[in-house]
């Protein structure tokens, strides 16, 4: 049953779904692409906080490096000082050896001393 331009109901038909079918193409891509732009723009918000976050992670590593120089001078005074200290106590024990050894002899004396003047 074709109509006087060739046209039948079920090529209608055909058409009407076909452009249906068109329809929902065009609106799932325009979804999609207005999804896409909303994904691109979070991207962009991700990327400035990483680079914000590298920035400062950079700086925060420049404070960790200058803290490791000051460690360094700090674990270097206190080797000197202990040293120094080792030094010290090494000198104020022979200092305490000599004055003990001075004393039993002072202490040597007094007792020969008293000995003989208890003798006379």
């Amino acid at each position: 049953m074709a109509t006087k331009n060739g046209d039948s109901p079920i090529g209608d038909l055909t058409i009407k779904i076909l452009q249906q079918i068109r329809d929902g193409i065009d609106k799932g891509f325009k979804e999609t692409n207005r999804r896409l732009e909303h994904l691109e723009e979070g991207s962009k918000e991700t990327n400035q906080r990483l680079e914000h976050l590298e920035e400062g992670s950079r700086e925060t590593n420049e404070r960790l490096s200058h803290m490791e120089e000051r460690l360094g001078g700090v674990e270097n005074g206190l080797i000197t000082l202990n040293s120094r200290f080792e030094h010290f106590l090494t000198f104020a024990g022979q200092r305490q050896v000599d004055h003990e050894t001075r004393i039993l002899r002072l202490e040597e004396h007094l007792v020969k001393a008293l000995s003989d003047a208890r003798k006379h």
